[in-house]
């Protein structure tokens, strides 16, 4: 009997020990309230920078749910957490191949093993950090900026009238909406939408536009009509206003004219 006391005694030690030494190693407890609906960007994976020219984003909603891009896939799932504790489950990604930049994909598997691997968390000063059992920091997200977007611009819906000044095919209608930090709309076939970096002072980046993927074989020629105004959007730098109508511009010079839509 005296063993088996002493061995609990030595158990709970040891696990107050462990989970000293896991404050201690990050400076701060563990825990704290998660913003939601924010947009997080992980800065550092077992340690490490992501591969230039990548992006992976993490999203927190009510209702105990997740969502982001892990560089090239969407994901969704669920969590909990209560007293710095942190679980991930049922999460699921689309299946797209992206075979640039080098490494995205390898880096990816990497992300949703440390996804999985997730006991414990910490917020401080717009910083998350995600830790695994033995209390090592596996991911680092820093907290996105909200997007200053022009009063112009918020919550409006616009219609194109020329592309790049032309004429649309006849029988097809390109929109554009503002709403909050994202935009959205038809791109004449398939549905569009993407966050925005940038949409104040003349300045428009919407770098992140994804679009559905179905093929509209009438009228002709829309498909590639479409193509041509998303590789528009994704290029475009800067915005004026016209008479009310908005102009996108590129900085080659390529131009979208939209009008309002009442």
């Amino acid at each position: 009997m005296k063993s088996r006391k002493l061995n609990k005694k030595m158990l709970l030690v040891l696990t107050l020990g462990v989970i000293l030494a896991a404050c201690a190693s990050t400076g701060n407890p563990l825990g704290g309230t998660i913003p939601m609906d924010k947009e997080w960007h992980l800065s550092l994976l077992n340690g490490s920078e992501l591969i230039p020219g990548s992006k992976i984003i993490l999203r927190f909603y009510f209702g105990n749910e997740i969502g982001g891009n892990a560089g090239c896939n969407y994901f969704g799932g669920g969590y909990t957490s209560e007293d710095g504790s942190m679980h991930f489950s049922e999460v699921t990604s689309t299946m797209t191949a992206c075979l640039e930049p080098e490494g995205l994909m390898d880096q990816e598997s990497a992300y949703f093993e440390a996804f999985a691997n997730t006991t414990a968390y910490r917020v401080e000063d717009e910083r998350l950090e995600l830790f695994d059992a033995d209390g090592e920091t596996i991911l680092e997200f820093i907290m996105r900026p909200e997007t200053e977007v022009d009063s112009l611009l918020a919550n409006k819906s616009w219609k194109l009238i020329s592309l790049d000044g032309s004429d649309l095919i006849e029988g097809t209608t390109i929109t554009l909406e503002f709403s909050g930090e994202e935009i959205s709309g038809s791109a004449g076939c398939n549905g569009y939408g993407g966050r925005l970096e940038a949409a104040s002072e003349g300045i428009l980046d919407a770098p992140e536009i994804m679009s559905t993927a179905m093929a509209c074989p009438e009228p002709d020629g829309v498909m590639e009509q479409e193509q041509v105004y998303l590789q528009i959007m994704w290029d475009a730098q800067t915005y004026r206003f016209m008479d009310g109508e908005l102009q996108i511009v590129t900085a080659n010079g390529e131009t979208l004219d939209f009008a309002p839509i009442d």
